[in-house]
């Protein structure tokens, strides 16, 4: 008896899958990762002190962008502190952006190659999809804002790592050395080694939660680390040749997918992407912070080993980074989707996913850990559909 509520609701996931498929109109235009573009509708503007801020107003109340300014100006100054420099003296936030596949982005300012006046810096966040999407808006807004005082790093092998230290935790929970024990109890985890040095480590062809963790909080782990040893000066110019070396914290096999699935140019003779050289990162650590990986290494996982785990607070980790993980796997497929699921359909879908972080919200972590798992089955009868005759 206790199997029959599971059984009915994958029945019901079952069929809503494949009326999804049924009902969707193939001429449907799929959403863009990363559009970076307004949603179509009026727009208002609301300006403080670093900020000019956009937003739909059928999307955002004025009480929801009164708080969102307060969080960006709390965020650029936390920002200010921790990088020790004066960022973008005015930074354009849009709330109300219109993209699937990640929360926000961001983009620095640069002048006009034509001479004209400067682009100014801008950032984006899906401020009307944070219950959904489970993260604090001073965790995002922070995040993006630490992008544009990392300057030219933001887009680097260790950007995301950067930026989730200069935003300072996930989830409302503070970084600390415990939270490298926490992932890998969790198996959220990569080996340093692997993830840093050589890229041999398994392919994810598309964000899951193991690699989307790796590049933003065991990334931010160790760049958390450096800066406490090493200061964030010298953390940066390392981090600057560092990218040079290793490239995007991908595995060697999706780097070479990558090159062998992108569109070539007949006229053009292009070689292989570079494979990371461990030997040559391990003489750049030596050389650029004075002591060999090994000791490093070592270092780093003793700390993160000593620092006491607080329980709850490595679970709420746990959790939120698994919860978001499978949001950014599931929209990252939605956008490859020529016919994808129908409005419908990815309503049942965004409520699972709000159950599962409303949950995690109110400290409930059984329910949360239930809701997930109710939300990936729904997500796995989408993305493979039972045969019908």
């Amino acid at each position: 008896m206790a199997q029959r509520p599971i059984i009915s609701f994958l029945l019901g996931a079952a069929l809503l899958a494949t009326h999804a498929a049924a009902e969707q109109p193939a001429s449907t235009v799929h959403p863009t990762a990363q559009r970076l573009t307004p949603r179509s509708g009026d727009t208002a503007t609301l300006r403080s002190e670093h900020f000019v801020i956009q937003y739909d107003p059928a999307y955002l109340t004025a009480e929801q962008v009164e708080e969102a300014r307060k969080v960006a100006e709390a965020g650029w100054r936390h920002c200010a502190g921790r990088f020790g420099i004066e960022g973008p003296a005015q930074i354009v936030l849009d709330l109300s952006p219109d993209f699937l596949g990640a929360t926000g982005f961001a983009v620095p300012a640069e002048a006009n190659p034509r001479g004209g006046r400067q682009q100014e810096a801008r950032i984006g966040v899906r401020y009307g999809d944070l219950d959904y999407l489970g993260l604090p808006a001073p965790y995002v807004i922070t995040h993006e804002i630490a992008h544009l005082f990392s300057g030219s790093l933001g887009g680097s092998a260790l950007g995301e790592g950067i930026a989730d230290w200069g935003a300072g935790g996930f989830a409302g929970v503070p970084m600390a050395h415990w939270w490298g024990r926490a992932l890998r109890q969790g198996d959220l985890w990569i080996d340093p080694e692997a993830l840093f040095l050589s890229g041999e480590f398994a392919p994810a062809p598309e964000v899951n939660e193991v690699i989307r963790t790796a590049r933003y909080a065991e990334s931010g782990l160790l760049v958390f680390y450096l800066v406490e040893r090493f200061g964030w000066e010298r953390t940066r110019r390392f981090a600057e040749e560092y990218d040079r070396l290793r490239g995007p914290l991908e595995s060697n096999e999706d780097r070479r997918r990558r090159f062998a699935e992108r569109p070539r140019n007949p006229s053009r003779r292009t070689a292989p992407p570079a494979i990371p050289s461990a030997a040559a990162i391990r003489t750049l650590i030596e050389q650029r912070l004075g002591v060999a990986w090994d000791t490093l290494r070592e270092d780093w996982e003793r700390r993160m080993g000593e620092t006491p785990m607080p329980a709850e607070a490595s679970a709420r980790l746990v959790l939120a980074q698994q919860i978001y993980g499978a949001i950014r796997n599931y929209e990252m497929w939605l956008i490859e989707q020529r016919a994808g699921p129908s409005a419908t359909t990815r309503t049942v879908v965004r409520e699972a996913f709000t159950a599962a972080n409303a949950a995690l919200a109110r400290g409930d972590f059984q329910e949360a850990g239930r809701a997930l798992s109710r939300a990936r089955r729904i997500v796995g009868y989408l993305r493979n559909p039972p045969l019908t005759t």
